[in-house]
């Protein structure tokens, strides 16, 4: 019983820190890809996005993300849901970042 306790808490633990660091990296994707979508001569970054988080997160990770024109401005959303052990059910997590649209001129 004791060791069965121990292994839930120390999954819980481990679950706490792997979300602050997912939380970090898609954080750093959400603001580069704002940051890349508001240059004059960009293309599309969802795609890019995508890729970003596709490589980085976890293959249990759900995710939603868009890109949107808001007038001179681009925003970036992503809305992830992270696995889980132990005790402790990782909150979603939600980033936005929004960057001035460059223009040229």
């Amino acid at each position: 019983m004791n060791i069965a306790l121990a292994t839930l808490i120390t999954l819980s633990s481990v679950t706490v820190v792997f979300s602050a660091y997912y939380g970090l990296i898609i954080r750093d994707a959400v603001i580069t890809a704002a940051s890349r979508a508001g240059k004059a001569e960009s293309v599309n970054q969802y795609p890019y996005l995508l890729q970003m988080l596709k490589n980085r997160l976890p293959s249990l990770a759900n995710y939603e993300a868009n890109i949107v024109q808001e007038g001179d401005f681009m925003r970036v959303n992503v809305t992830a849901k992270l696995p889980g052990f132990g005790f402790i059910e990782p909150p979603p997590i939600n980033y936005s970042a929004l960057a001035a649209r460059e223009t040229v001129g």
